[in-house]
């Protein structure tokens, strides 16, 4: 075992019970024969070691040698599960449409779902817990609870397949019965969703298990439990404070050049502000060559202007012409204070993280969150990446003029193994500035349909790419209550047949769009 700790317990299961624990190699006596207060118990009593916990089988295909740089920053957590999917099963995508059910198994991937088959942590990290109480189910059930409740808290959690010598996978599919299901989702989300939960059964598996949902329903939750997360846990390292500024702009003169002085007085200096002007009509010219002169300001500008519009195709152009270490992806229409771009770095540098979505409110809007943590999105007008994290990537173009073009973003970033830190502090305040001179009205090809198309063809397109089908039938259901219930008719009957139509139109057009992703 190579390791920067000195301490290593392994501790050995069956998934009843520990069967041994390992103290640097060596066995030593189980301090406990349950598995999460074995664990509890060995983070007491040596809080500064680094604690595994491995199926049986498993215990000879642990990688150990690059172990500490994994949970590094005393708040992560991590494990793989070697079989197929995850241990929650498909169906809880029935309730979770979420960017942590949807494991990519192959990368380091954003998730609570928790395995007992192998997983780590540091015993500092285990003991900023509160309230751990196993339950009544299994060392998974219990993973994933603490996983689920304390990542708002600022844990970071993931399904890391390099924890394993090996590419191990299980001839075996495991993952939880139904009543297991149901009680986990009556203990970790709001209990209403046991019901969502009995819909979908009801329309796609024609089966209800209605004393599982009774059991679910009136069994008393856990304590909950709570994450107290460790600042600066990792030593700050040496940043390139080298940034180039992404700005698409359609007639919002005052705006963008409210925010280009922001951007010229800041104490980090910009390297690059790239802005990509756009006019649709033919005959026009730049209104901000002028305003843009080098000579006005303390970086360097890029000025682009096009005739075609649309803020992915913008973005994409001024990829393009990325130069810097860091580029910051923002919009026209937001203010930022004197020392922005310095508390951005300062946090960077005390993190490995290479992507950061920042807090942007609203005058008079107040942020809910205190710490970073992971986010389940991604923000176009409001982030900073690293340079390395751009190749490839581009916004899919297919989302143009709708929905869902910053949430894909993300999901690419994910697919090649980046997580999205959000930062509550600094902060970005956006204005919401009214919509820019020379537009001209969308003309969506489906704007001609008899009805609406339900959720709108760019956000199914994104379920089309992202969700599994468990995901899009929890979806289509959730979408159909809450649909009716905004009705001003209730009449059954013709809210089916329409919604029916609402939704295949979608399907159909997603279909489209998804044919010309670029």
């Amino acid at each position: 075992m190579n390791s920067a700790h000195t301490d290593i317990f392994s501790i050995v299961h069956n998934y009843k019970t520990v069967t041994e624990v390992l103290h640097n190699g060596q066995r030593i006596e189980p301090l406990h024969s349950n598995m999460l207060l074995c664990m509890k118990e060995v983070a007491l009593s040596y809080p500064h070691s680094l604690i595994v916990w491995v199926h049986e089988n498993l215990k000879n295909q642990v990688n150990y040698s690059d172990l500490h740089l994994r949970i590094a920053n005393g708040n992560t957590l991590i494990s793989y599960h070697t079989s197929e999917g995850t241990v929650a099963g498909e169906r809880l995508g029935y309730v979770d449409w979420g960017t942590f059910v949807h494991v990519d198994k192959s990368i380091r991937y954003p998730t609570w779902l928790m395995s007992s088959d192998v997983g780590a942590l540091e015993a500092s990290t285990l003991n900023r817990v509160s309230n751990i109480t196993p339950t009544r189910y299994s060392f998974d059930f219990d993973l994933c609870l603490l996983a689920k409740r304390c990542m708002p808290g600022g844990l970071l959690c993931y399904s890391d397949p390099q924890l394993l010598l090996n590419d191990t996978n299980s001839s075996t599919k495991r993952q939880w019965e139904t009543d297991i299901l149901y009680s986990f989702i009556a203990t970790a989300y709001n209990r209403k969703w046991v019901i969502m939960l009995m819909l979908n059964l009801i329309a796609y598996e024609r089966s209800m298990h209605v004393l599982s949902l009774i059991k679910a329903w009136f069994r008393s939750k856990p304590k909950y439990m709570n994450f107290t997360v460790q600042q600066n846990s990792i030593a700050q390292h040496t940043v390139a404070q080298s940034v180039d500024v992404i700005i698409p702009t359609i007639g919002r003169k005052k705006y963008l050049l409210d925010f280009l002085n922001d951007l010229a007085n800041q104490q980090a200096k910009v390297n690059r502000v790239i802005v990509v002007e756009q006019n649709p009509d033919i005959d026009s010219q730049s209104e901000l060559e002028e305003e843009l002169q080098i000579n006005r300001w303390p970086f360097r500008i890029v000025h682009i202007f096009t005739h075609t519009t649309g803020a992915c195709q913008a973005r994409n152009t001024a990829l393009k012409q990325v130069k810097s270490e860091w580029v910051f992806l923002a919009d026209d229409d937001i203010r930022i204070p004197e020392n922005f771009i310095s508390d951005v770095f300062r946090q960077i540098s005390s993190r490995s993280e290479k992507v950061f979505t920042l807090s942007c409110l609203k005058e008079n809007e107040t942020e809910k969150n205190s710490i970073p943590i992971q986010w389940h999105t991604f923000g176009s007008g409001c982030s900073f990446l690293h340079n390395s994290t751009l190749r490839h990537t581009k916004f899919n173009t297919a989302y143009e003029n709708g929905f869902g073009e910053d949430a894909d973003f993300g999901m690419q970033l994910r697919k090649k193994g980046f997580d999205i830190i959000y930062l509550p502090t600094p902060q970005i305040l956006h204005l919401k500035a009214p919509i820019g001179g020379f537009r001209t009205p969308v003309n969506h090809p489906w704007q001609h349909e008899p009805f609406s198309p339900k959720p709108s063809p760019t956000i199914m397109l994104y379920h089309l790419l992202y969700y599994t089908i468990h995901q899009r039938r929890g979806y289509k259901i959730f979408l159909f209550i809450n649909y009716f219930l905004s009705q001003h008719t209730f009449n059954i009957i013709s809210y089916t047949k329409r919604f029916k139509y609402q939704y295949s139109t979608s399907l159909k057009w997603a279909h489209q769009l998804q044919q010309k992703i670029n």
